[in-house]
């Protein structure tokens, strides 16, 4: 049975409806833990790329915060500044990423950020 499966925001969506069916979900959910790892590779690749693009600099910062960033299926700054405090990433490197994810249209402009 072949549906077209996605989970946004925490909801199973089948055929851009939301769905409370279990079977659907949990196929949903297999689905996702199947493909996560291309996500987070395309993820990457798409950040990395426009670092590269735009002849920004690769640093250490920004290479943690894109990794934290690609296992995150959503995120909000003070959960990523959290996250970045712990692997001894500065709150200003946090915002100016987050200001680089917004002008590189990766992630849009909320308090809570999803990837487009």
């Amino acid at each position: 049975m072949k549906y077209p499966l996605f989970i946004q925001n925490g909801r199973v969506f089948v055929n851009g409806k939301e769905t409370v069916d279990p079977v659907l979900i949990g196929y949903a959910v297999l689905d996702a833990a199947e493909n996560t790892d291309a996500i987070i590779t395309n993820r990457k690749e798409v950040i990395e790329n426009y670092i590269k693009e735009n002849k920004l600099r690769r640093t250490f910062e920004r290479s943690v915060l894109t990794d934290l960033v690609c296992k995150m299926e959503s995120f909000n700054s003070e959960l990523l500044i959290e996250n970045g405090l712990n692997k001894n990433i500065a709150k200003s490197s946090t915002y100016n990423f987050i200001k680089l994810l917004h002008e590189a249209n990766i992630i849009s402009k909320q308090e809570s950020f999803y990837f487009n």
